[in-house]
This record gives structure tokens, sequence and C-alpha cells, in this order.
């Protein structure tokens, strides 16, 4: 069985992979690429499994502090400032993701929108000149 401070560490590695992850995707979406996005979040859900399976490890140890040395309080102390260093940066990446793609989705529903105003335009227009050229004729 692994100690605690080696799956904090193993923890904080696919953290980082996470970030990663969402780093990448950010430099896509901040240029209007979303064809990746299926596979970006199938990639992030296999992540959060392993996550979740190493969370389940460790809750399977059961360590009080007086079992681990003063190194091992030490180094999973750090893991720990490491672990919170890495959720708040995450939570800010998919905070700008989630952003990026409501504004994309916007613009997508403004030119809909435009689309729309400018087919009734034509309509309109077509309707009109059919008017005229009937009425020319009588």
């Amino acid at each position: 069985m692994k100690s605690l401070v080696e799956l904090l560490k193993h923890k904080n590695h696919f953290l980082e992979k996470f970030y990663s992850t969402n780093e990448s995707e950010l430099k896509r979406l901040f240029q209007s690429n979303f064809d990746n996005l299926d596979n970006f979040y199938h990639t992030r859900d296999s992540i959060l499994e392993v996550l979740q399976h190493i969370d389940g490890e460790i809750n399977k140890i059961h360590v009080t502090q007086f079992e681990l040395s003063d190194d091992e309080k030490k180094q999973a102390h750090k893991e720990l400032e490491v672990k919170e260093l890495f959720v708040s940066r995450i939570i800010a990446q998919d905070l700008e993701i989630l952003q990026t793609i409501e504004n994309e989705k916007n613009k997508i529903i403004i030119e809909l929108s435009d689309v729309q105003k400018n087919k009734r335009a034509i309509k309109s227009y077509i309707h009109n000149q059919k008017k005229i050229t009937v009425d020319e004729e009588l």
C-alpha cells in the first residue's frame, strides 16, 4: 500500500495533467477553435476518475498525526499546499473556459438572429417587388 505522501504526490501529478489539459484547450478556444471539445471533456473525465480513485485510496489510510514522522508531516503539508494551488488555478481556468464558450454561443445566437432579420427583409422586399409588378400590370 502506498504511503499518504506518495498518494498526495500522485494526486498532484494528475491535477497538473488536468491543469495542462485545460491550458491547451484554452489556447484553442481563444482562437475560436471548438473542434476538440468532445475529446477535451472526455480527457478531463478520465483524469477525474483517476483522481477519484486516488482519493479513495487516501480515504482508506487511517493515519493519525502521531503516526507520521516530522518529515512526512512536512511533505504531506507541502503536497496539500500544491494541491490547493492547482485546485484554485483549475477553478479559474474552468471559469475562463465557460466564459469563452458562453461568449461564442452568444455570438452564434446574434449571428442567427441577424440571419433571420435578413431573411425577413429579403422576403419583404420580394413581396413588395411582386406587389409593384402586379400594380404596374393593372
